[in-house]
């Protein structure tokens, strides 16, 4: 009976090791499926438990010389650095035996001591320092695979069999030291990676009958009132139940600057508590919150290889071989075809074959790819994977959905006009009196509009609600009526002086409401969908990043696109769309330009989004389906996010490339030298792993802010 089984391996270095134990794995009695992803450690497994159970399979990885722990257990982070720990350990120990041995022979060399004592240093120092390597080549030459473990151990054995005892011994030595930094560099990249939950607690105070109690978040289950003190990190999304505070969200949004919220507010898990005292009302337990769901995606998202990473590991594949095979013939035809010099071809055979390894190359890619996710996660944009990470670093237009994308979402009081020596904020306070028992969204915001500016609407009677009109009630004796301008047109109450006034804005598309006392208008309000405050930035931030055209899509008239793409400087409009009319748009625009991004946040962009070469999605305002369908989903609503993931994107791309091409040139130089008799054993090795060391340094620079 087939039983799907995963387990994380955390000893990981190099894809060369993951490829050559995967391969070790698959191989296994029992084992349908392997799939091993050296970005994020996880192997997944088909197995027939009738044959072969998860145990058996975790000691086979421990013979093989990896550390896996079971991800389902409890205690897998105690496991997992305890596994790690006391194998690292021993690594150190060996490490340093085996640089003092290779210290004390150079000295003795240098000093002409006797030579059966530099070798007896050698053989210490090869065998400490060899010890994994030589074990790891022992299980890749097993399972048919040229690794550079494998590859660099017949380097040492060939240098052992031609006397170069010192050569062989500084070689190895090296090698170790290179592996030991590599493996840092490399857990400081997936530390990164595990640091997006490090500030959740493992345990949190939740309220009780008795008062109250330590739970672990697992326990959280929705409705339960949990207690966040200052400076605590909220564990799962909530609303505020009690208390006032300033939110730091930049964990999750991006966003640095701390929001103050109240009762009712929402807080996303991952979000910490600056100051106040807070209770909590849990909306979503820990496994579906924000959060949760950010960790879940970018390790999804590190597992899809985007299109170099592909190519480079199918040239990695036809390479190795290739050039083992060179170097075979690098000692060959000069010896056999020309009297060359067994010793001098045969060194300069092992020299190639150090070179050869594909180590830096294999790795150029994985580990910037995780970097980049990483580091576009800190900053609330959640990219699904390398390939999205290459589109969306290619892009040339940029669709934008209007409403709760570039624009709030809610209408907002942008001009007030007042006649009869009224002032603006007496009209204001005048028709929210009037509006204080109305549900429709205008009434919405002139209430909130008053709040903002700290105007008291006055006392109110006789509401009269005339739906999709307008309002009526009376204040202090007099009968005050609110409605739209075909409302008091139809009613014969009409001003020539405000209809002036008031046809600019009908023009620029604006909802206009009227008020009247007794039947003589008295002022208008003018009202619109408000721009976002950092849309305007985000769009001449998309053009000065180069991106030939971006285009806003909404389904309102054209006088109220018009208007909103005038305030933020997009120049092209495409107004009262349909949802499938805006797909048919992506098309048009693919076709114009290249590669297109769609920006939205509603359901009615989902098909548009999955249409996009990468659809972008305005996450916590947006919804569930639109976050699915997305390539990219950004948690905040802040539209600067958008030519941040760009630029991002292309740095990582910039950085992928760089690494690609140093590796090649890099080996192509010490082939060539190699060839030459130019350069040495232990210059190869150098040169093979300070090469990985520096790709990878370079990756881990998408890390910094």
């Amino acid at each position: 009976m087939n039983r799907e089984i995963e387990l994380k391996i955390v000893d990981l270095d190099c894809p060369d090791c993951a490829a050559s134990l995967e391969k070790g794995i698959s191989r296994l009695k029992g084992v349908k499926n392997c799939s091993l992803e050296f970005a994020t450690g996880k192997i997944n497994l088909s197995i027939d438990n009738q044959i072969i159970d998860r145990e058996k399979v975790i000691k086979e990885i421990s013979r093989l010389g990896h550390v896996a722990v079971d991800k389902s257990a409890g205690g897998h982070e105690v496991s997992e650095t305890k596994g790690r720990g006391s194998l690292a350990r021993l690594k150190d120990i060996l490490l340093m035996v085996a640089v003092t041995a290779m210290l004390i022979e150079i000295a003795l060399s240098v000093f002409d001591q006797p030579g059966y004592l530099q070798i007896i240093f050698s053989v210490t120092a090869i065998l400490t320092g060899g010890l994994f390597i030589f074990r790891s080549a022992f299980y890749a030459l097993k399972n048919l695979t040229a690794d550079m473990n494998l590859l660099m151990s017949l380097a040492v054995i060939g240098a052992v069999i031609i006397g170069e005892w010192s050569e062989a011994a500084v070689t190895i030595v090296l090698f170790s030291i290179a592996n030991y930094l590599e493996g840092r560099s490399v857990r400081k990249a997936h530390r990164a990676f595990k640091s997006l939950t490090e500030q959740i607690p493992h345990e949190i105070e939740m309220e009780t009958a008795d008062g109250p109690q330590r739970v672990r978040l697992e326990d959280l289950k929705q409705g339960d009132i949990i207690l966040l003190k200052p400076g605590m990190t909220c564990p799962t999304d909530c609303e505020i139940a009690e208390g006032t505070a300033y939110i730091n969200q930049a964990a999750v949004t991006g966003e640095s600057m701390p929001v103050s919220k109240t009762e009712g507010d929402k807080l996303l898990g991952g979000s910490i508590n600056t100051d106040g005292f807070l209770k909590a009302r849990v909306l979503k337990p820990f496994s579906d919150s924000t959060l949760t769901r950010i960790m879940h995606m970018v390790e999804e998202a590190a597992s899809r290889k985007s299109r170099l990473a592909s190519i480079v590991d199918r040239f990695a594949k036809v390479y190795t071989p290739i050039v083992v095979g060179i170097a075979i013939l690098v000692f060959a035809i000069p010896v056999l075809f020309f009297h060359g010099a067994f010793e001098t071809w045969f060194y300069r055979a092992l020299v190639f074959l150090v070179i050869s390894c594909p180590c830096a190359l294999v790795i150029s890619t994985p580990v910037a790819v995780i970097c980049g996710l990483t580091r576009s996660a800190r900053g609330g944009i959640l990219i699904k994977g390398g390939v999205f990470l290459e589109k969306l670093a290619n892009v040339r237009a940029v669709l934008f959905d209007k409403t709760g994308t570039l624009t709030e979402g809610r209408f907002g009081v942008v001009h007030v006009v007042s006649l009869d020596g009224h002032s603006s904020d007496n009209i204001i306070a005048l028709a929210a009196s009037v509006e204080q028992f109305s549900e429709h969204p205008i009434a919405g915001a002139i209430l909130e509009h008053a709040r903002s500016m700290k105007i008291k609407p006055f006392e109110s009677r006789d509401f009269r609600a005339f739906p999709g009109e307008g309002a009526r009630a009376q204040i202090e004796g007099s009968q005050y009526t609110i409605g739209s301008h075909r409302f008091f047109h139809d009613s014969d109450i009409t001003d020539v002086e405000l209809h002036k006034k008031v046809t600019d804005f009908e023009d620029k598309g604006y909802s206009l409401v009227l008020l009247a006392r007794d039947d003589r208008l008295i002022g208008a309000i003018a009202l619109a969908d408000m721009a976002k405050s950092e849309s305007a930035e985000a769009i001449a931030e998309l053009y000065q990043s180069g991106i030939s055209e971006s285009v806003m899509l909404t389904g309102d008239n054209a006088r109220t696109a018009e208007s909103i793409a005038e305030q933020l400087g997009i120049r092209h409009v495409e107004s009262q769309l349909l949802p499938e009319e805006k797909s048919k748009l992506v098309q048009k625009y693919r076709e114009k330009y290249g590669l297109v991004a769609m920006v939205g946040d509603g359901i009615n962009d989902a098909p548009a989004l999955a249409l996009a070469d990468v659809g972008i999605a305005m996450g916590t305002g947006g919804s569930d389906l639109a976050i699915e369908a997305a390539d990219v989903a950004i948690i905040g609503d802040n539209p600067k996010m958008v030519p941040k993931s760009i630029k991002l994107s292309r740095r990582t791309l910039g950085i992928i490339k760089f690494n690609i091409v140093f590796s090649l040139l890099v080996k192509f130089i010490f082939m060539i030298l190699a060839g030459l008799g130019l350069a040495t054993l232990w210059m190869a090795v150098f040169a093979d792993m300070g090469t990985s060391l520096l790709v990878i340094a370079n990756s881990l620079r998408l890390l910094q802010k």
